[in-house]
């Protein structure tokens, strides 16, 4: 996205956006949470010992909780949100009017509710401990300040309770406007035109409501969800956790209606969501809505298991469902928020926007003139972007000229599910990427002899329909596409091995093709000079072999079809060889 573009990118932020930030995910709390019980609860005595808000049984309880959950938990693996709802729902077993259709009201375990009241009031100090963020862990945030520099504002919507946001502007200098001045004012951040707008619709570690039913903004850092502030009296952490979602105050209000009126915009484009797995229904609904009325509005979902948060994305939400037309507007970057942020802005971002830029020039030229105009310049961008399913879209749709670097992207478009975090989908598109590096590249490989009065030339070539690039031509776009793909092999966590050994091999066949393009430059001259890799020195020395016999036995006239071919033979031979090794086993 240049400087130029006015489009305007709108954040919103999970839990897995605050990990480099030292904030837990949802598994990691839960994970901590337990660790920390069991510390506590070992060192617990009877009333007025060490610990005196845990109990020996605590840890117990805690245990049992976990392994009842995990049958009922996504892939077996309980999150604080699910923890958190059931032990407060265990500590309020007799208000369950549920419990009216049960001929039994006990629960199975002695003494689990009066635990799980305990563990729930541990659990929210937990949460709020862990949610003030040291100034020194935001500096993978700095390149949002970009998107400030450049449009003078950013949007950023979040479900998290931390401050990283907060201690990120700080750092920068950069003004953030939340709706608190210190008290809760909707006009302060509804019209707020520069800086950092924070929309914190599930609340803040540093929010608090009064007694008297205010709300403000105390930054005072306090394990406790209840404090005493000065003019607030006794006051609660304002912070919406699981079971208390839809039981709204009125910033949360507020910032929802606010975070649905940014996306609505006409300015907006693209809405980049990071680290969050779409659970909570209203803010589903809200996005559904604003993708209905914003019809341009892109969805970029940053996370290693963005294929599957577009699954449960797209999934009916009760009544409600996405349009069909919703899919090809999803963009899926499987890889952790911090390592792909440097990369985002002004590589991705600014493909999406300019392919889909083109994708509108050429629906235009469609309905004006009834004919296709060359969709090569919105593939290319889309490729850029890994966007598959537009990339796709334009594939089947019409047959593209097979330019080199057209070739190259359809490697590159595959890239981010040959490293996500699903096995099946990582695999499967192995062997496209290695289908195409077959059919796009190895087969395009030529070697055009000529012999002359005085000398024997044999230039290795790759053609693409009625282009042919010299060796190394083709060396430079091959090694262009290893550049171009490392830094999503460094922000993977899928499966980033797989994307190394692809970025060797492409820089290896690069090495190569121009190895073979120097050596072969000149066959009369090139023997003396072989002092490379061996196994190029071999090839090259082959293929002068192959010539000299040729000029012994035939006069120095026209090029040499037999030696042409067997020399094409070799070098595509060489090629496959060195790629051979990106087979995984289940594509041989």
């Amino acid at each position: 996205m240049g400087d130029s573009q006015s489009s305007n990118v709108v954040f919103l932020l999970g839990a897995g956006a605050s990990i480099a930030a030292g904030v837990p995910d949802t598994l990691g709390f839960a994970r901590e949470f337990q660790e920390s019980v069991r510390s506590r609860a070992s060192a617990a005595g009877p009333a007025g010992g060490p610990d005196p808000d845990v109990a020996p049984s605590d840890a117990e309880h805690l245990d049992y909780v976990f392994e009842t959950l995990k049958p009922h938990a996504r892939e077996r693996r309980v999150d604080i949100e699910l923890l958190l709802e059931v032990l407060t729902r265990l500590a309020d077993w007799d208000a369950d009017t549920a419990l009216a259709f049960c001929s039994d009201r006990e629960l199975g375990r002695p003494g689990l509710r009066e635990s799980a009241g305990r563990l729930a009031r541990l659990l929210r100090d937990f949460i709020k401990s862990k949610a003030f963020v040291d100034p020194s862990r935001v500096q993978h945030l700095a390149p949002l300040a970009q998107y400030v520099t450049h449009h003078g504002r950013l949007d950023i919507a979040t479900l998290n309770y931390d401050t990283a946001i907060e201690e990120f502007s700080a750092a920068h200098g950069i003004e953030l406007h939340d709706g608190f001045r210190p008290e809760w004012s909707q006009d302060s951040i509804g019209k707020a035109a520069q800086g950092i707008r924070l929309m914190k619709l599930h609340g803040s570690v540093t929010w608090y409501q009064t007694p008297e039913g205010r709300y403000r903004k105390e930054s005072i850092n306090v394990p406790q969800s209840r404090v005493r502030i000065v003019q607030g009296g006794e006051s609660e952490s304002l912070m919406l956790f699981p079971v208390r979602k839809w039981a709204y105050s009125e910033p949360m209000v507020g910032l929802l209606f606010e975070f649905k009126r940014v996306l609505e915009a006409e300015s907006t484009r693209v809405l980049v969501v990071a680290g969050y797995s779409f659970r909570d229904d209203h803010v589903k609904v809200a996005i559904r809505d604003a993708v209905r009325n914003n019809r341009r509005l892109e969805i970029v979902l940053l996370d290693p298991d963005a294929f599957g948060i577009k699954r449960r994305l797209l999934a009916p939400c009760g009544q409600d469902s996405w349009p069909e037309a919703m899919e090809p507007r999803i963009l899926c970057l499987p890889y952790r928020f911090e390592r792909l942020l440097p990369e985002l802005k002004h590589r991705l971002l600014r493909s999406l926007l300019s392919g889909l830029d083109a994708d509108e020039q050429e629906r235009r030229h469609l309905a004006e003139r009834g004919t296709k105009n060359s969709p090569e310049s919105a593939m290319a961008h889309f490729a850029d972007c890994q966007h598959v399913s537009r990339f796709e879209s334009y594939m089947a749709s019409c047959e593209p000229v097979r330019t080199a670097e057209l070739t190259l992207r359809e490697i590159s478009v595959r890239l981010g599910q040959a490293i996500c975090s699903d096995p099946t989908m990582a695999l499967a598109s192995q062997a496209q990427i290695i289908q195409v590096l077959r059919n796009r590249l190895v087969d395009h490989l030529y070697c055009d002899v000529r012999v002359g009065d005085r000398v024997v030339r044999a230039n290795s070539e790759w053609r693409t329909g009625s282009q042919s690039h010299g060796g190394n031509g083709a060396a430079q776009l091959i090694e262009g596409l290893a550049e171009r793909v490392q830094p999503y092999v460094r922000a993977a966590l899928g499966n980033p091995a797989w994307g190394d050994l692809l970025v060797e091999r492409l820089r290896a066949v690069s090495t190569y093709l121009r190895e073979v393009h120097r050596l072969t430059g000149d066959l009369v001259e090139c023997a003396a000079r072989l002092g490379v890799d061996e196994s190029v020195k071999a090839e090259a020395q082959r293929l002068v072999a192959q010539v000299a016999h040729q000029k012994i036995g035939r006069s120095l006239v026209g090029p040499s079809e037999p030696v042409t071919a067997a020399m094409t033979t070799c070098l595509r031979d060489r090629v496959s060889e060195i790629l051979e090794v990106l087979a995984p086993p289940s594509s041989i």
